[in-house]
Formats: C-alpha cells, sequence, structure tokens
C-alpha cells in the first residue's frame, strides 16, 4: 500500500502543479487537494481492508499534489530569486524537519495505541493546518 500511495504521489505532484499554475488564485486547488486528503483518511480510519488501496492511491495524490503546490507557491509568490532563495530556505527546513518527526510519532502512536485512529487523527489535525496554510498561500499576492 505504501508502493501505491508513493506512485500516485509522483501523479500528483505532476498533475496538481501543472493545473494550478494555469491559475491566478489557486484556493480552489487548495481545496480540492485537502478534500482528497481528508475522503482518504476517512476511508482509513475503519478498521478492516475494505478499499484500502483505494483511499492509500487518493492519499497519496493528494500528499503528492501537496508537495507539488508548496514548491509552486514558493515560486509564484515571489518578486525576485533572492526573495524565492529566502522563502524555500525557510519553508523547506521547517518542512523537512518536520517530515523527519512525523513518521516516528506516527509509529510510536500507533505502538502506544494498537490501532491507527490516534495516527490517523494527529494527520487530520495537520490536515486542519494544511488547509489555512494553503488558502493563505493560494491567494494571488507576492511577497
Amino acid at each position: 500500500m505504501l508502493s501505491l500511495s508513493q506512485a500516485s504521489g509522483v501523479l500528483g505532484t505532476l498533475l496538481i502543479p501543472t493545473w494550478a499554475e494555469k491559475m491566478d488564485d489557486q484556493r480552489v486547488v487548495v481545496w480540492t487537494v485537502v478534500l482528497l486528503e481528508l475522503v482518504s483518511l476517512f476511508g482509513l480510519m475503519p478498521n478492516g481492508t475494505f478499499l484500502v488501496p483505494l483511499w492509500m492511491f487518493i492519499l497519496g495524490l493528494s500528499l503528492g499534489g501537496s508537495f507539488g503546490l508548496a514548491l509552486l507557491f514558493i515560486v509564484l509568490r515571489t518578486r525576485d530569486s533572492e526573495t524565492a532563495t529566502e522563502l524555500s530556505g525557510l519553508s523547506q527546513s521547517i518542512g523537512y524537519t518536520l517530515a523527519a518527526v512525523g513518521p516516528t510519532l506516527f509509529g510510536a502512536l500507533h505502538d502506544i495505541t494498537g490501532a491507527w485512529l490516534l495516527p490517523l487523527s494527529l494527520l487530520l489535525v495537520t490536515l486542519i493546518i494544511k488547509l489555512f496554510m494553503g488558502l493563505g498561500a493560494a491567494k494571488p499576492e507576492k511577497c
């Protein structure tokens, strides 16, 4: 399932930013990616294997699309290469630090509880933060 998620993530990384760059205001794209992730997380929450490949495909698509959007926003929202470099360094250092801590925390929560509900709930909290940050970055303004 992880391989399926990663493969669809590549697809999302290619398709979502390509769609978003054609728009002046990418808030619709942010909402779409967030809703796809929300649906997939709720699909994964019940115990069992019902439609897990579908949920993992959608999750990978949305996560890959989110990553591609984040990189696209750095380019679209800056006026010059110096500002883009500064924003890129700041955002990626924070993002990769969270990415380094996330899997360990996710796995620890699963080990402690013996279930996936709490780790997936943590992803829902992260999704809410991503929505607000994404909507702010999607506004057609330069920094």
